[in-house]
């Protein structure tokens, strides 16, 4: 029995221990990509050279922002600093099969439009996200852009937002680079990262107890405390709210729409969220009226994407051809999008006409 005992919390002890965190300092994962575009497959990591490996997705506007500048670093130390691309989490619902020739061309075209700045190769992640789990997931990365410094011996030297990435790069190919220091950094930061979030869920448990009250002072208090920039406090704490109370989600929409407080799209977004939660007809209805004024209320360049949430707050809904008739709508608009946001636009309307069509038997 002593050695069942024993066995026993060996075993446990183990099962504790499984799957530490990715980590400064720990060795790279392998990069098997289910293919790769713009040139060979790169060697292994730890061949002498530094690589650095960026996250990112065709629907992701702040990926495509850092775009430029991670092609700019490329060409200052090509030849020393090997950077590759990784797209992730960019499936859409008929795309998500292995080696999906829709989704490789879609990724093609994105690389030969918005994305033509990207010289480097890129890789595909699988269809079961196998690259972002052992990369992203792993470090506890839930959001992208996200870039990953390999240094020499192919260890992980940096993990953080590319837009921080160049004194970084400065500083390894100098030979000023402290790993240590730069892991005490890292780690403090995914500690306040872990705390913060805790705060997260308590304030998120503080709002639906509000919500569930339909206390409309409260839960506006409630947000006013939010750490965030002032312009997103409402719409994170309506999203917060959204599951559970969509019906008390709608009335603040309402209410938003007379003080402005809240932008066009995020509006519609919102709205989309309410009529896809909510069970009576009424509410559904309510919400689409909400999606509607936000149409009213978004500029030129913003029309299509609040359109194509429109369609989308009417597919929720139930009501899929009037969802249709929107999206045609939306694309009388793609013009009138900022270049860069125009690929993106494209590939959100079909998405979301994609929502819209009978499935094919």
């Amino acid at each position: 029995m002593a050695t069942l005992a024993l066995l026993a919390a060996v075993g446990i002890s183990r099962i504790v221990q499984r799957s530490p965190v990715l980590t400064l300092g720990d060795s790279a994962p392998k990069l098997e990509a289910e293919s790769w575009l713009n040139g060979a497959t790169p060697k292994k990591f730890g061949d002498g050279r530094l690589h650095v490996i960026e996250f990112w997705a065709t629907w992701c506007g702040p990926c495509i922002d850092e775009m430029p500048h991670l092609a700019q670093l490329s060409q200052v130390y090509k030849g020393k600093i090997e950077f590759l691309g990784v797209n992730v989490w960019d499936r859409q619902p008929d795309e998500n099969i292995p080696n999906s020739p829709i989704h490789a061309a879609r990724i093609k075209e994105f690389l030969a439009g918005t994305g033509k700045v990207m010289t480097y190769p890129v890789a595909v992640d699988h269809a079961d996200g196998r690259v972002a789990k052992a990369w992203l997931s792993a470090a506890e990365r839930s959001g992208i852009p996200c870039s990953f410094v390999v240094n020499g011996d192919g260890k992980i030297a940096w993990i953080g937002h590319p837009s921080a990435i160049e004194p970084v790069l400065t500083a390894l190919t100098n030979g000023t680079y402290n790993m240590t220091a730069e892991k005490t950094r890292y780690e403090e930061g995914r500690r306040k990262a872990k705390l913060a979030k805790q705060e997260q869920a308590a304030t998120r448990a503080r709002l639906n107890a509000l919500a569930e009250k339909r206390d409309f002072a409260g839960f506006q208090k409630e947000v006013a405390k939010l750490k965030y920039d002032p312009s997103a406090k409402l719409e994170i704490g309506i999203s917060d709210v959204l599951t559970k109370h969509p019906e008390f989600a709608v009335e603040c929409l309402e209410e938003s729409i007379q003080a402005r407080t809240l932008k066009p799209f995020a509006l519609a977004q919102l709205a989309s969220f309410a009529a896809k939660e909510a069970k009576a007809p009424e509410w559904k209805q309510r919400a689409i009226n909400v999606a509607r004024r936000a149409v009213i209320l978004a500029s030129v360049d913003e029309r299509a994407f609040v359109h194509g949430m429109l369609a989308r707050t009417l597919v929720f809904a139930g009501r899929k051809s009037e969802g249709l008739t929107e999206v045609a709508e939306a694309r009388k608009w793609v013009e009138y999008v900022k270049s860069e946001f125009r690929s993106g636009c494209r590939d959100f309307l079909n998405s979301v006409e994609k929502l819209a069509k009978p499935a094919s038997k």
